[in-house]
């Protein structure tokens, strides 16, 4: 019997930034909790200006968990160029 130990991180969204191109307007959508003392609470990784595009390319590949809705309001949102501030709460859990 072979037991491997595998130590994977998952990724949480909880809050993206979404910013016009045209207006310049700003917008915050929240995933899971709309508690901003939550959020500074969590260990928080930033991730920044990326476009939605390689967002979701980038975050399709890594183990991210995103409630539909949040999802789908990311989308609505605009221009897919658009840039956006990510904060992601980084878990590390094992697996046997």
């Amino acid at each position: 019997m072979n037991i491997s130990t595998k130590s994977e991180e998952h990724f949480t969204l909880l809050s993206m930034t979404y910013i016009n191109d045209k207006s310049q307007e700003k917008k915050t959508v929240h995933n899971y909790s709309s508690d901003e003392s939550l959020l500074k609470q969590s260990k928080l990784q930033i991730i920044s200006e990326v476009s939605i595009d390689l967002f979701l390319e980038t975050f399709k590949l890594s183990k991210v968990l995103i409630s539909l809705n949040f999802l789908k309001t990311m989308l609505l949102l605009g221009p897919r160029k658009s840039l956006v501030h990510v904060f992601v709460n980084r878990k590390k859990s094992l697996s046997l």
